[in-house]
């Protein structure tokens, strides 16, 4: 939970689109949909990753993503490489997440059992990457401090 002056100094940023968050895992995601949110459509945040992670809805239609995954990891390996390509074509926000993204940046694998997708549970990180509202990056490299506070990536 954010509160107080840390919240609104982020409310802030994202609305002038000066603010960047690292990672985008369940975690970020929900903080960055929050977030834009606040802002009522005027925002934007960046975000820095070493790997783009699909965006996956928590449920397509009346079935549940985690009821899908469950049945998705007991297909052989090859298979489960195919549901996930097919996945981040044909579901908005994983598509959406792609294009939002450099392209050289290596993408995540449904293959990988250490990895899960990020998780829109409302709907709000799919449109906000296919609105621009999310700008995807590389990872960080180099920060540098600014006086009076703030960094630069």
């Amino acid at each position: 939970d954010l509160a107080g002056d840390l919240w609104e100094d982020a409310n802030a940023a994202a609305a002038a689109g000066t603010l960047a968050v690292v990672g985008f895992g369940n975690s970020a995601g929900d903080v960055t949909a929050a977030l834009l949110a606040r802002t009522g459509g005027g925002g934007r945040v960046h975000v820095a990753a070493r790997t783009v992670p699909p965006v996956f809805p928590v449920r397509w239609g009346r079935t549940r993503t985690d009821d899908v995954g469950a049945l998705v990891r007991r297909l052989p390996r090859v298979l489960r490489a195919a549901a996930g390509g097919v996945a981040r074509k044909i579901l908005p926000g994983a598509a959406a997440c792609d294009r939002a993204f450099p392209a050289h940046l290596p993408r995540w694998e449904a293959v990988d059992g250490s990895r899960i997708p990020t998780m829109d549970k409302t709907g709000r990180l799919a449109r906000a990457l296919a609105s621009g509202e999310i700008r995807g990056h590389g990872p960080v490299r180099e920060v540098e401090a600014h006086e009076g506070g703030g960094a630069a990536v």
